[in-house]
This record gives structure tokens, sequence and C-alpha cells, in this order.
């Protein structure tokens, strides 16, 4: 939901996988942090879909990154930790700048159709926060229900100890199977990768229902199941998950790049060559979208090859996203560590009544500034919204600064093209190897 929401606000989500045993690759996402400047970094303790809860020790080294950490302890009532380490994190709210946490009455009330959520906020985000929420957000019900609940702490913790009695129960029945492995967990389910799931009949007394989970199951059906009373602990109800993004990357011996990247929404293979002809084969299934990449190898001097299928039978943007993301990347690759290219560059380009300008840096700090005013919702079958979307994707991947502006026009398709062919063109550019530098990498730190 995090990243839906991010992408419904305009905001970029940049994702760390966890390591294979779904441990924290704290090495990462450091790196990330430093890379993309990420405004906040989302982490669930216990984690969603093994269960596994983040130390103390974790949850300091996160805070001190130079990014807003919201910790989602949604199931922390599950967590069967004595109450004083469970409140730790929210007790320190208040002496830290960078800490938000985020719980729910739900899960532990067993109440998924009466939604209400609570949170611990610094004190400087709270007017921020009161601009953005919206005025019935929570409603009678869920309101009257939580001051109920309130009076009734301890009785609502012995139901909770009583699911978490029941889930040891289950846990050890599932050990003692020849196929199953569950995972040790911290919160209201139980993690089960297992490839036996591909074959769940209703002679196993077991409804399934399939959903896209993690990049790391893609080998695996894996079960996430929730036991609830003592009496349907025999005939529980699973999530068979599976799929997730695989992704490979090339590298010829002419230092063209390619990349193919492919998950349930799009499947896509680039290749590159910097130092082309402008030779192009492009079929993304978006004809517009097409005509300007065509742009982007024809003016650009790149020989490029772009094959992408993608959910059309949905809308264009994901295919869009994807592209511009799986470009950038293919770019990255192809300019390798930098060493002696021009590295900034600009251009002007008219197109008849219009006039672009797109500035480059390939400094390997990816920002993207993009000004544009459109006349219409579509330039043939993309909405005008993706085009400012398209950049900023390829200058995350990319590694690049990218200004990219409209200094005026009447017709949407000439602004597009005018944009296309000035982006080329500053490619182009920065992306030539000026022999004056010999191999030098062109920055004063001695690195981009």
């Amino acid at each position: 939901m995090y990243s839906f929401d991010a992408e419904l606000n305009a905001a970029r989500c940049i994702e760390v996988p966890r390591n294979a045993d779904f441990s924290l690759d704290l090495a990462s996402i450091r790196r990330a942090v430093e890379t993309y400047r990420p405004k906040m970094f989302f982490i669930a303790s216990p984690n969603n879909p093994d269960g596994s809860v983040l130390t103390l020790d974790m949850i300091d080294e996160l805070l001190s990154l130079p990014t807003l950490i919201v910790l989602d302890e949604a199931y922390i009532e599950f967590a069967d930790e004595p109450s004083r380490r469970r409140l730790e994190p929210y007790r320190e709210v208040p002496s830290r700048e960078n800490l938000v946490v985020l719980r729910t009455l739900v899960n532990g009330l067993g109440w998924q159709a009466c939604r209400i959520g609570y949170g611990a906020f610094p004190h400087w985000l709270m007017p921020t926060l009161w601009k953005s929420k919206q005025p019935y957000n929570v409603n009678v019900a869920a309101s009257v229900a939580a001051q109920v609940s309130l009076e009734h702490v301890d009785e609502l913790a012995k139901v909770v100890g009583l699911l978490i009695h029941e889930q040891g129960r289950l846990f050890a029945a599932l050990q003692k199977t020849s196929t199953l492995r569950p995972y040790p967990t911290r919160s209201n389910f139980i993690f089960v990768p297992s490839s036996w799931m591909r074959g769940c009949r209703t002679q196993n007394r077991i409804g399934a229902e399939t959903r896209s989970l993690h990049p790391l199951l893609q080998q695996t059906r894996p079960a996430r199941s929730c036991p609830n009373q003592r009496r349907q602990t025999r005939r529980y109800r699973c999530l068979v998950e599976g799929g997730g993004v695989g992704a490979e990357r090339k590298r010829n011996e002419h230092a063209n790049s390619g990349n193919i990247t492919s998950n349930q929404r799009t499947q896509i293979e680039i290749k590159l060559d910097l130092d082309g002809s402008g030779k192009h084969e492009v079929s993304t299934g978006i004809g517009f979208l097409d005509h300007m990449l065509t742009h982007l190898a024809v003016h650009g001097l790149f020989d490029l090859s772009v094959q992408a299928k993608g959910d059309l039978h949905i809308d264009p943007h994901h295919t869009v996203e994807d592209v511009a993301l799986a470009l950038g990347q293919a770019f990255d690759q192809a300019l390798g560590d930098r060493k002696g290219i021009v590295r900034m560059a600009d251009c002007f380009a008219p197109m008849d009544e219009t006039l672009a300008h797109v500035a480059i840096d390939l400094s390997g700090r990816p920002y993207s500034v993009i000004q544009a005013e459109w006349h219409a919702p579509y330039v043939g079958n993309i909405p005008t919204t993706l085009f400012p979307h398209f950049f900023e994707s390829f200058a995350v991947t990319a590694r690049c600064n990218l200004h990219a502006r409209i200094l005026y026009g009447r017709d949407d398709h000439h602004q597009a093209e005018a944009l296309f062919k000035a982006w080329a063109r500053a490619l182009d550019m920065a992306s030539q190897i000026d022999p004056r530098r010999a191999g030098v990498i062109p920055s004063t730190k001695g690195k981009l």
C-alpha cells in the first residue's frame, strides 16, 4: 500500500530487497539512502510476510540515517514480548526527530471491517499531517468501538494471548509435515514457503487465492496462514502467493548495454549502444511512445532496441513507467564508471511554434525537475501527465540530474516531440568522451 499510495501522490518509491532469509540488508539500505536521498523510509516490524521483528539495535541503526523512519507495527500485539519492550520504539518518538511509529487496532481486535489506526509522530510533522488529513477519515462506529476497547484492555489481551497460543499449536503441526517449512513468526500469521502449495486442492480443506508478494518468492508458492479460533486451526485459510520481479543485465564486448526487466505487469528488453548511428527497433505496444523513443535513437545517435509487453488492457501507465526505468538502467550500465565523459550538456529544440529545453548532468546523483503545461489530457494514446513521470523515472535509474521545460507551445504533440528531441541531443553530448580528460572522472571529488 505504501508504494501504491506513493504512486497516487506522484512520489517515487525506491525498493531495497531484504536478504534471502528476510533479514535486513542494512548495507544496501544505507547505500540507497545515500544515493537517492529519500524523504521517508518505511519498514514493518513484525514484517509481512515472514513475521520477523526488528531488534532495538537495528532500529537505532536505521535512525542514524538522514531520513524519516516510518516504523509500521501493525502486528506488534502478537510479538509475544513484554509490554515494556513493545513500547520502547513508541516511547522513543518524542526524543527523536526522524521516527514515526504506526499501529492499528484492526489486527489485535479482529476488526478488519472497522478500520482504525493510530501513530506517534514528531511535533514538527503534525502541522503537515493536519493539512493532509481527510475530515472524516475515521467513521463513528470505529471511533466508539476503539474507545470502548480501551476500557477493556486486559480482556482483549487475553484474546490475543489465546490467538498466540493457537498459532503455536498450528506452527508445531505444520513442522511435522514432510513438505512444509514454516517460518518462526512474531505476528498473527505463519509464513510457509513450499512448492507443495502449487498443488493445493479442495480436498486439502484449504481455500487459496493467488497474489503477487515479493521478489524473493518467485521460485516458490508460499502460503501465509492466519490461525483464528481453535476449531478453525485444522481448516485454515491461506494465501498462496507467488510471482515477483526477475531481472537480468547484460553487457557485450562493444560496451553496449542491454537490460531485461520483467514482472507481472511488464516484460522489457533493451539493447543500447552509446556509440551508434541512430539505428532503432522499438515496439512497446504504445504507438506514440514508440515514436518518441525513435527520436531518442535518431537525434541522440544511439543504436537502440526496445521490446516491451505490458498490461495495456488496463492503461499505458505501467508500460511507460517501466520502459523509462529500464532505459535508465541501460544508460547507467553503458556509461560504466563514467570516466572521461563530458558529463554536462543541454539543448534547446524548436518544433514549429514550440521551444523545449533540456539540461543533463550525468553526475550519479538522481534528480529531476520537469516544467510543462499541457492543453489536453492525451497525446496519441498517452496521458500527458505521464511525460513528466517518464523523465523522472529515467533520471532515478540513469543516476542523472535532468531538468526539462517547455518554454512555450500550443500543440501538445509538438511539445512532447520537442522535449524528447532536446533530451536525446543533451544525452548524446553529455555522454561523449572528451579526449582532454584522458579517462579521468569529471568531478572535483574524484568520483560520481
